[in-house]
């Protein structure tokens, strides 16, 4: 067993004794089984990374026939195979095979054995590239309780399971317990290496860096130096482990302002890369970018520029020209033009990086949770960037003499950028749908073994550019980098046939940014699209419309100002049954500010499709007032300056001039959005039901506030119990009654309520192909928006929530389970109880779940920004479906107009508050609103 617990220890390639042979023909099996592996290693080791996996395959094969399937041995020889797996980007393939061997192992060994935890931590490790957090954690927990066990807690490899936790818990987000885990590692180390020894610079630079992330720079920055005094000792003073603790202590000074001490420590550093490594190393480039980043930041551009440029060229050499690392650079330097004025030559960096992070979003859907947030961030900060950019040239053309739109190139820019955490997790969801789709799913798997192994060669490529001249090979570079460029080519290629294959999922995880041209000709006569983007000091409006040159708007306003407005406006309306006075003063404000201006090229409109940012999705665009030339409108603004409560003069509101009462209002989450939805027609279903509902799920709260932020994560079973105990919805009932009657179905067999609402049912009702063929589907229950967590990171609705939650039922019906969905025949989804702003107000929960929809195949999701009082909300969807049962050619989002305006109009005695916006405002649509699809 000795070289079992090596390998496991160490992560390496070594071969599986079978010592335990017998017979000749045995012998001869274990020399083979010699021979493979150490042939494997010196490829592993090379990074021949396909050529070892048959050795290692033929290795395995030959132990599991000389021991039999369940021996130690055999548990060796799979971990030797996964290594590689992992290695060449097999997640899936080496995660089966670490799980196979942890079987064995606990089998064969027992439970508690030291080596089940090295195997829980390898097995740990793979889940945690993977993005499976809440997967690796009781792992690495175990793992860690049996080293403790078997080991003593003051034992090295302790240590070592310590830190493997902290780091997740760091990534997770829970810093206060990985730093308790980094302390106690490092005490461990201490003891057992002594204070000089070079692991231990190791640890304390680990957890300098958590208290840095932390803000907590005045403790980093001992643990800092202290880690660069050992190296220095251990190394040598021009060792590139020097230049690593010389920036990471420059990195500090920086953000706490001592830029003098951080330039000199930032010049030695890249004085030693340079010598040690080349200039022409990737960690050259990397300390000419953190130099110049601290010359930019006291105004020296003159000196910042050529070092970015040389860095720039040094990553383009070592990683291609279309690397997301190249266009990271590409936007760095373009901001520093940009910054001193440059804009003609910031102009085209900027479009150069931008297409590159489009490209790479087509190709990069399900890289690991942790890259795939990276690219988002830096990608989504340098749009915004060049977005600035262009809206200035547009505000002064000479800024750049290019003939290329401004404004044009703008709006493209912005659809990009709309995006976010949701849009991950939708990538990640139609990435699964697409390889269980049976006509897709062969060219979907393909697409990600090409993906895992291209990453899994730019890891190998990353890791010979790292290596100092002395260890690393120009050969070996160039091979790799050879290597790389066919993976992009080949994965480029397998992309564009399982996007073109599966158009939907095309549009979901991976979607081209549409011009406004494409905008146009998808429009009707009758319609405008008006697309909002609010940047720091102001906000960029476009409006267009079918056969008309786009109208483009640059209006001068705070985004933090915008932001103030729109939570004003909506705590106004969203305020329970106390009806205090609407601020009507602030909602024609907004009406002057946001659609005033496109007055004159609104003539002939009577359906506006509206493109909010993150900051007007929280915006009840129906409730903004268009004029105050009337009665209503002065004695309604004097009441809210008053500030009383009011009574019977609710009904008043009903003669205000709403906006919702001139357009059919639909939002869409994006302009690109509207091209999957009209795309292509289908013949509806002539047997297709009217309805299915759920709602009224089994839960134990108690109060009136549907919707919320998603349970933490602290265990499924805290999870489960955080949902069973959400507020109870009884009025839902009542509710999906009334919308069965207007829709003429039988409650009875449309309706599942309490108990029936389950996810299970879901599902079932989907796979035999009911939910599908029915026109509307309706949840009445909460919707939760993502939070700040990792085991229920994307919204989800609420149903009857199990005793025990399962991978089958957790009783949330989150993105995943959507995507699954097959609605041939839905128009209307109903989300009736959702809880749409996130904690940033942003809304980015709604636009999850309603592109989940789309995806699924719904033309239309009606949603509620909040949850509105019963007998509003039965009342509206009344009138909503009766009028859609009664002529299904009257667009939907014209059928909700009326359903709105009906309410009002109903307003008098105990029903008053029905004109107030608080029952009518919140609800709106999202989507198709019904009309023939336009061709593309």
């Amino acid at each position: 067993m000795v070289g079992l617990i090596r390998l496991m220890l160490s992560f390496l390639l070594v071969a599986p004794s079978v010592v335990l042979a017998q017979s000749a023909a045995e012998k001869v099996a274990a020399d083979e089984v010699l021979h493979l592996n150490e042939e494997a290693v010196r490829l592993y080791r090379a990074g021949e990374f396909a050529q070892a996996e048959p050795l290692l395959q033929r290795a395995l094969a030959i132990v599991e026939r000389t021991v039999g399937p369940a021996h130690p041995e055999v548990a060796a020889a799979l971990n030797n195979l996964a290594v590689v797996l992992k290695a060449m980007g097999d997640y899936a393939a080496a995660r089966s095979l670490y799980e196979r061997a942890v079987t064995i192992l606990e089998q064969t060994l027992g439970p508690s054995h030291n080596t089940v935890a090295t195997g829980l931590n390898n097995l740990a490790l793979v889940l945690k590239v993977m993005g499976d957090y809440v997967g690796a954690r009781p792992l690495y927990e175990r793992a860690l309780r049996i080293k403790e066990q078997a080991l003593g807690p003051t034992h090295p490899e302790v240590a070592a399971s310590l830190n493997n936790l902290a780091a997740l818990l760091e990534t997770m987000g829970d810093f206060a317990g990985a730093r308790a885990l980094y302390e106690r590692a490092l005490s461990i180390k201490e003891q057992a290496l002594g204070p000089n020894h070079p692991d231990i610079a190791t640890s304390l630079n680990n957890l300098a860096a958590l208290l840095k992330t932390m803000g907590d720079y005045a403790a980093a920055r001992p643990l800092y130096e202290r880690a660069l005094g050992i190296w220095g000792q251990v190394q040598g003073p021009n060792h590139p482990d020097v230049a690593l603790g010389l920036n990471n202590l420059a990195a500090l000074l920086m953000a706490t302002g001592d830029t003098v001490t951080a330039r000199e420590l930032f010049e030695r550093a890249l004085a030693i890369r340079e010598q040690a490594l080349g200039p022409n190393h990737s960690d050259v480039a990397t300390s000419l970018s953190n130099l110049a980043a601290l010359l930019a930041s006291v105004g020296d551009y003159a000196a910042a520029r050529p070092l970015l440029e040389r860095g720039l060229l040094i990553w383009e050499q070592a990683l291609g020209p279309d690397h997301p690392d190249v266009a990271a650079s590409l936007n760095t330097v373009a901001g520093l033009l940009k910054t001193t004025g440059d804009y003609a030559r910031s102009r085209p960096l900027y479009e150069r990086a931008r297409r590159i992070y489009v490209a790479a979003s087509r190709t990069n859907v399900n890289l690991d949770d942790e890259a795939q947030k990276g690219l988002e961030s830096a990608g989504g900060r340098a749009l915004r960037s060049y977005i600035e950019l262009l809206a200035a040239i547009a505000r002064e053309p000479a800024l750049d003499p290019s003939s290329a739109s401004a404004e044009l190139d703008a709006f493209l820019a912005a659809e990009q950028a709309r995006g976010g955490t949701v849009q991950r997790a939708l990538a990640n969801a139609g990435a699964r749908a697409a390889a269980g789709d049976s006509a897709t799913a062969i060219l979907a798997r393909q697409v990600q073994e090409l993906r895992n192994r291209r990453q899994a060669v730019w890891k190998q490529l990353r890791y010979e550019y790292s290596k100092s001249p002395a260890t690393a090979t120009a050969a070996r570079s160039t091979s790799l980098k050879q290597i790389a460029q066919q993976a992009d080519r080949d994965l480029t290629e397998a992309s564009e046939r399982l996007l073109k294959a599966f158009p939907r999922y095309a549009e979901l995880a991976a979607p081209e940014p549409i011009d406004l041209a494409a905008v146009q000709r998808l429009l009707r006569p009758n319609e405008a699209l008006v697309s909002y983007f609010a940047l720091k000091d102001r906000l960029l409006v476009w409006l267009v419309r079918p056969g008309q040159t786009p109208l483009y708007k640059d209006i001068e306003i705070k985004r933090s100002e915008l932001v103030t407005e729109v939570s004003r406006l909506r705590a106004s309306i969203e305020q329970g049954l106390s009806f205090r006075p609407f601020d009507v003063e602030l909602a024609h404000k907004l009406y002057q500010r946001l659609l005033a201006p496109l007055e004159g090229r609104l003539v002939g409109v009577n359906h506006l499709l509206l493109v909010p940012d993150d900051v007007l999705l929280a915006l009840l665009f129906g409730a903004l007032v268009t004029r105050t030339d009337d009665g209503p409108y002065r004695t309604f603004a004097a009441f809210y300056k008053e500030g009383r409560p009011l009574a019977g003069e609710l009904a008043g509101y009903a003669q205000l001039a709403w906006l919702a009462r001139e357009y059919a209002i639909t939002i869409l989450p994006s302009a690109t959005s509207l091209r999957g939805l009209r795309r292509g027609s289908r013949t509806p279903s002539v047997e297709g039901e009217p309805l299915i509902g759920f709602g009224d799920p089994v839960l134990r709260g108690r109060g009136w506030r549907r919707g919320g932020v998603m349970p933490g994560s602290r265990g499924p079973s805290v999870a489960i119990n955080e949902v069973h105990g959400m507020v109870s919805l009884p009025g839902t009932r009542d509710e999906l009654t009334a919308v069965a009657k207007a829709l003429g179905a039988d409650p009875q067999r449309a309706l599942y309520l309490g108990a029936r609402a389950t996810e299970p049912v879901v599902m079932s009702l989907n796979s035999a192909g009911r939910l599908g063929n029915a026109q509307v589907i309706a949840f009445a229950t909460h919707g939760l928006i993502a939070g700040e967590i990792t085991d229920l990171r994307q919204p989800a609705l609420v149903l009857t929530p199990p005793a025990t939650p399962s991978e089958e039922d957790d009783g949330l019906l989150g993105l995943q389970d959507i995507l699954g969905l097959r609605l041939v025949n839905t128009d209307w989804v109903v989300l009736s109880a959702c809880n749409t702003a996130a904690d940033d107000g942003s809304g980015e929960g709604l636009s999850g779940l309603a592109r989940a929809f789309f995806f699924a195949g719904a033309r239309s999701v009606l949603v509620s920004h909040w949850s509105v009082e019963d007998r509003a909300t039965q009342t509206l969807m009344t009138e909503v479906f009766h009028r859609y049962a009664a002529d299904k050619t009257l667009a939907r989002a014209e059928a909700v107009r009326q359903g709105m305006l009906a309410l009002m109009a109903s307003a008098h005695g105990h029903t008053a508050y029905f004109a107030h916006p608080y029952a009518w405002a919140p609800f709106f649509l999202v989507g198709e609103d019904g009309k023939c699809p336009t061709a593309d």
